[in-house]
């Protein structure tokens, strides 16, 4: 007789990982950015959930925060303010290193969770390679989490864009981090004047036409540096 997946196995036990509170859950690694969960799970990982600043982590807030930006998510941001680590879970790293040395900032691993989800949540990058494997392996339920490649090589399409986004309060939150998020935005103002995406008569719009300038200025050298903002089938800049 064939054994249970261990898993499937966890599933009949611990049917509550989606409780916040509950053990298996990954928010209880993840929320707070010191050892403390150490007392909640133990030497888990061969120590590779130490602390929440491990790739687990913050691909699995990307996860958890892009379709349902909860109270658990903005205390994520408020809690995690140390600046000193490399944003782990970024997709196109040219692109979101490009933005911070335009405007010569450093951002905190909280606000790096904001420009993920909006980067996620607004643009496609096809052939982005990505593997899927258990949060925590020695934890029966521990849930699946998606891991990409951080660098992009090739031309970036843009998604959940159109006259709609009046009602996308995501939209808002990225407005009012535009600097953390400039990556994102270029890339959709440079989708817009490219006529990729329709967002007439939009705030949006109206928030990229007040910033044409900065825009303008950002893109015109992105566009040099950042693969992903040339034009399709454009070989990569050298």
């Amino acid at each position: 007789m064939p054994y249970s997946k261990f898993i499937n196995f966890g599933k009949a036990i611990n049917s509550n990982v989606n409780n916040n509170f509950n053990a298996a859950n990954p928010i209880t690694y993840c929320l707070v950015p010191t050892l403390g969960s150490q007392f909640s799970h133990g030497s888990t990982s061969s120590g590779q959930l130490y602390s929440n600043m491990n790739t687990n982590c913050t691909n699995y807030m990307i996860e958890r925060c892009k379709n349902n930006w909860d109270e658990y998510c903005q205390t994520f941001v408020e809690l995690n303010t140390d600046s000193y680590w490399p944003n782990l879970a970024v997709i196109d790293t040219l692109a979101y290193t490009n933005a911070k040395q335009f405007f010569n900032i450093k951002t905190t691993i909280g606000q790096d969770l904001i420009r993920n989800v909006m980067y996620h949540r607004y643009i496609c990058t096809e052939r982005n390679e990505s593997t899927r494997e258990q949060f925590d392996p020695n934890v029966a339920n521990s849930p699946y989490i998606q891991l990409y490649d951080n660098n992009v090589q090739y031309y970036s399409k843009l998604k959940n864009l159109d006259k709609n986004i009046d009602k996308d309060k995501y939209i808002d939150k990225m407005i009012e981090n535009a600097k953390i998020c400039m990556d994102v935005l270029g890339r959709i103002y440079l989708g817009y004047i490219r006529k990729e995406i329709n967002i007439l008569n939009t705030r949006l719009e109206k928030f990229l036409k007040d910033n044409q300038s900065i825009f303008n200025s950002f893109i015109e050298q992105a566009i040099l540096l950042v693969p992903s903002f040339q034009i399709q089938n454009q070989p990569p800049y050298l």
